[in-house]
Parts: C-alpha cells; structure tokens; sequence
C-alpha cells in the first residue's frame, strides 16, 4: 500500500493508486476532462491550420505553374541573370511547415495504427 498523499490542486489528503499520482479522485476527473479538451481545441487548430497551409501552398503551385520556377533579374546597365523565383523560396517554406503540422497530427492518432479500425475506415475499406 501506498503512503497517503495531498492533492497538488485542492490539498485533500487521499491514498494515491499509483506512486506518480497527483490529484485526489475528484480533481483527477476534472483535470482530464480538462485536458481532454484542451487536446481536441489544439487538434481542431491544427487541423485548421493544415488546412489553411495547404489551400496556400496550391496557390503558390498555380502561380509556380504559371511563371515558371526560374525568374530573370538585371543587376547593373548589362548584367541579366536568373535565380529561383520567389513564389518557389514560398512555396518551399509552405511546405516544411505544412509538413510539421502535419506530422502533429499523426502523433494525436491512436497506436496501433492498420489493426484498429473505425467506422470510417471500414467504409472506406469497402467493409461498410
């Protein structure tokens, strides 16, 4: 048995079921419904802003498409060039940062990844 221990948030002395144990059992419910939400407001603006990314990051590809990836600059009276275009240094930022919040949201998916399958899934799948 566990030695008894105060709750870090209402300092309610109660018997702990595990040695990490923090909260009471009524703090302990209202701390993960809590972070519960907390969780899924962080998973709806990163899903948001996924998908903000990646209407933008399809504009810069149509602009890319349109001009071309290489741009022409003058440097002085007689001195043309060319260098990567603008819209592609943008469209490169787009996504590398399109990719790291995607790579959030994968790691809010639950472990156990093909075996577990949901209705969704299933319909897809053509089980549905």
């Amino acid at each position: 048995a566990l030695k008894p221990k105060n709750c870090t948030v209402c300092g309610v002395e109660y018997v702990p079921r595990s040695a990490i144990s923090k909260y009471c059992p009524e703090c302990r419910k209202r701390i993960r419904k809590v972070q519960g939400t907390e969780t899924k407001r962080r998973s709806r603006e990163r899903n948001r802003q996924a998908c903000i990314e990646l209407s933008a990051k399809n504009d810069r590809l149509k602009e890319i498409a349109e001009k071309g990836p290489v741009s022409e600059y003058k440097n002085g009276e007689n001195q043309w060039g060319t260098k990567k275009s603008p819209e592609v240094e943008i469209y490169n930022t787009m996504i590398k940062n399109y990719m790291a919040v995607v790579r959030q949201l994968l790691e809010l998916l639950p472990e156990g990844g093909a075996d577990e399958k949901d209705e969704l899934m299933s319909f897809i799948g053509g089980g549905g």
